[in-house]
């Protein structure tokens, strides 16, 4: 069996700008903290790290993305498979913590199939919680079937063994098809049953109300159940976290360095339905956010824009953030055309070190 090289790339938070690598570790272990702090159960890994150990026979490197939820992913090639023994090739995420027997213990991670030689087309991950050493003793085991968009998917298991500090890990097993895979970042969780993340359901799965004050204002043209969003840019992480709201849900995001403009780093939320030039639109999402690190105000942009080289777009909004949770309802006219599929709301974060959460967003033709 041979070995693939370390994966060199790392997830956004681990792109910091600041001069000083002092000054780099200690951002991210503010953020690590404030992420700990909003996801259920206890942390017990680092999102920020993609360079997992990948051993088989597969070919592997590293990608940045603004489609890829924390702009950055592992991409990989396995070219030999072997659907009896999928360990043969296999990513092995470092834990940060040992594990008890009888945790429980949560797996998500962001994934996507670029092809995948199977009957539906679709990829194949097993998952498992594994000691590192010999004679490699683990539970939970669970084969994934990965589709072609970004989704997070979740692994929850009860553990039946204790597992030292510095041997545990989480094994994604690949050889279960030939197949190309990219791999997202990852998060894991002790002591807790779910992650609380839509997108563990399929896409468009996920049924989320619209609020009456909202549905008497007009048609709904997004899915706000579903949460494949894409974050990009440096500094950035985004976590799911558990929520009173409807869907149950939010994306926590986190800027550990306020960048040079505030689009360098941000969300783009899909919309599914066309815009025409000259309608009337209103778009409405639940939002709270901590204060700026240097104590100044919370710097978010939104507009709508299509999803092409260009990026035209519209209704340039700033966004008055506060600490609890509001709906902010922001009218809008388009004056570009839009097709079906190809636009979304973009959320730019870049504006300044912070943190947002953003729960259910909804767009809506006014009045119709």
């Amino acid at each position: 069996m041979t070995k693939a090289s370390m994966v060199a790339g790392v997830a956004a938070l681990a792109m910091l700008t600041a001069a000083e690598p002092a000054v780099q570790a200690a951002q991210q272990d503010d953020a690590l903290a404030a992420l700990d702090a909003k996801l259920p159960g206890t942390l017990i890994n680092d999102p920020t790290r993609l360079d997992w150990p990948v051993s088989g026979d597969a070919k592997v490197k590293s990608i940045r993305d603004s489609s890829i939820p924390g702009g950055a992913a592992m991409h990989v090639q396995v070219r030999t498979a072997d659907p009896k023994q999928p360990w043969t090739v296999q990513a092995s995420i470092p834990l940060t913590a040992g594990i008890d027997k009888g945790s429980d213990v949560v797996i998500g991670f962001y994934a996507r199939t670029i092809e995948a030689d199977t009957p539906d087309g679709k990829g194949r991950i097993g998952v498992r919680f594994q000691q590192n050493s010999e004679p490699y003793p683990g539970f939970g085991d669970k084969t994934l079937n990965i589709g072609t968009d970004w989704q997070m998917y979740e692994v929850t298991a009860k553990a039946d063994r204790d597992i030292a500090k510095g041997d545990a890990i989480v094994s994604l097993q690949l050889a279960g098809a030939k197949q190309v895979l990219e791999i997202g970042q990852a998060f894991v969780a002790s002591g807790a049953t779910s992650l609380g993340s839509a997108n563990a359901a399929p896409s468009g799965t996920a049924s989320v109300p619209v609020p009456e004050k909202l549905a008497a204002k007009g048609t709904v043209i997004n899915d706000p159940g579903n949460r494949n969003w894409g974050s990009y840019g440096p500094a950035l992480t985004a976590a799911p976290i558990k929520v009173g709201l409807p869907g149950g849900t939010a994306t926590h995001f986190t800027v550990a360095a306020a960048q040079p403009h505030g689009y360098d780093s941000g969300v783009a939320i899909p919309i599914r339905g066309a815009i025409h030039s000259g309608e009337n639109l209103i778009v409405a999402l639940i939002v709270r956010a901590s204060p700026q690190a240097d104590g100044g105000a919370t710097a978010v942009g939104i507009r709508i824009q299509k999803d092409a080289e260009g990026y035209p777009g519209f209704g340039d909004h700033d966004l008055p953030i506060a600490g609890d949770w509001r709906m902010l309802q922001i009218p809008m006219q388009s004056d570009i055309d839009i097709p079906a599929g190809k636009g979304s709301i973009v959320l730019h974060l870049g504006g300044a070190a912070q943190t947002v959460d953003v729960g259910p967003v909804y767009v809506l033709h006014a009045g119709g």
